[in-house]
């Protein structure tokens, strides 16, 4: 299965970011957690994807980066635009 446009995997698992660099959110019911940096540039994205999507921000508690190299501008840009995270 090729997912290409952000949405629900799953009833608890949305993607987002785009095509070339994306990311998950994992609901956790009272806690969510992102999985996978992404790029920087997705950030913007990203944000807007959150609220077409009707996700609650305060419940993102962690941002799991898989690979560390040139993700960690996407983790950065997550935690600056995700308001639960920014206090982090």
């Amino acid at each position: 299965m090729q997912i290409i446009e952000p949405g629900y995997v799953t009833k608890r698992i949305l993607l987002l970011g785009r095509r070339e660099s994306c990311l998950y959110l994992l609901d956790g019911g009272e806690e969510s957690v992102v999985l996978g940096g992404g790029m920087a540039y997705i950030a913007p994205d990203v944000e807007e994807q959150l609220q077409r999507f009707s996700v609650e921000e305060k419940k993102i508690k962690r941002v799991i980066v898989l690979r560390f190299h040139r993700h960690r501008g996407g983790r950065d840009s997550l935690r600056k635009g995700i308001r639960s995270l920014a206090a982090r």
